[in-house]
C-alpha cells in the first residue's frame, strides 16, 4: 500500500499545485513550481498515512489496465475528520516549519482554520463524509473517469445515508459537482485585500444523501 500511496500523492502534487489555495499557502516562500510540489508531495502524503492509519477504506485509488493510478481521493467519516495532535506527530507534520519556513506554517494553518469555519458553518455536527484530495490523471480528464470512480463512493454514502461534504478552490470543480448531485452551500473569500496578497475564492459543497423509495 505504501508504494500506491506515495504514486497518489505524486498525482495530487502534480495536479494540486495551481490550486489557488496552494499557491496562497506557499506564497512568500516556496515559489516555483517544483519546489512546490515536491513540498505538497511530502504534505499530502502525510496526510494520506494519517487517513491510511483510520481506515483504509478512506482511501479511494483506481487503476487502469496498465495498473496505473487513473483517480484519487479521500472520503473521511466525520468522526475521524480531525487528526489528534499524536497523528500529526507520528506523521512528521510538526516538521512543516524546519521544511518551509514559519510564515508558510503560519499561513497553513490560517487557510486550514478559515476551510474547516467554513465547512463548520454549513454542516454543523452532522454526521458526514468528507471527500478530499480529488484528482484524475491529466490525460483522462474528460473521459468520465473522474464522474465512474466518484460515484462508487457516493453509493456508499447513500447506501449508509450520510452526506457528503467537499470545498473547492476552482471554479470548473464546482461545474463537475453539480453534475453529480452537490450544491454550493457557501461562496466565500478568504484573505481578501491581505498585503502580501494571499486571498483565493472557496465553495463549499453538499450532497445529500439519495436514498432508494423501493428500499
Amino acid at each position: 500500500m505504501s508504494v500506491d500511496m506515495e504514486a497518489a500523492a505524486d498525482l495530487a502534487a502534480n495536479s494540486l499545485v495551481h490550486t489557488p489555495s496552494y499557491v496562497s499557502i506557499y506564497h512568500g516562500g516556496v515559489n516555483s513550481d517544483d519546489s512546490r510540489i515536491v513540498e505538497l508531495r511530502w504534505l499530502i502524503f502525510r496526510n494520506i498515512c494519517i487517513v491510511s492509519s483510520k481506515s483504509k477504506d478512506y482511501l479511494n485509488i483506481f487503476y487502469n489496465e496498465s495498473k496505473e493510478i487513473e483517480c484519487f481521493f479521500m472520503m473521511i467519516h466525520s468522526s475521524h475528520s480531525n487528526a489528534t495532535l499524536w497523528e500529526q506527530v507520528s506523521a512528521g507534520l510538526l516538521l512543516i516549519p524546519f521544511r518551509v519556513g514559519i510564515t508558510v506554517f503560519q499561513q497553513l494553518i490560517a487557510v486550514g482554520e478559515w476551510i474547516d469555519k467554513e465547512e463548520a458553518s454549513v454542516i454543523g455536527d452532522r454526521t458526514h463524509y468528507k471527500l478530499s484530495t480529488m484528482v484524475v490523471r491529466p490525460d483522462v480528464q474528460g473521459k468520465g473517469v473522474g464522474t465512474r470512480c466518484l460515484n462508487t463512493a457516493i453509493e456508499r454514502a447513500d447506501c449508509d445515508s450520510i452526506p457528503i461534504l467537499l470545498s473547492t478552490q476552482l471554479e470548473k470543480n464546482v461545474v463537475f459537482y453539480k453534475r453529480l448531485g452537490f450544491e454550493v452551500q457557501r461562496d466565500s473569500c478568504f484573505g481578501e485585500g491581505n498585503e502580501p496578497p494571499i486571498s483565493f475564492r472557496s465553495w463549499v459543497m453538499v450532497r445529500e444523501t439519495k436514498t432508494d423509495s423501493k428500499k
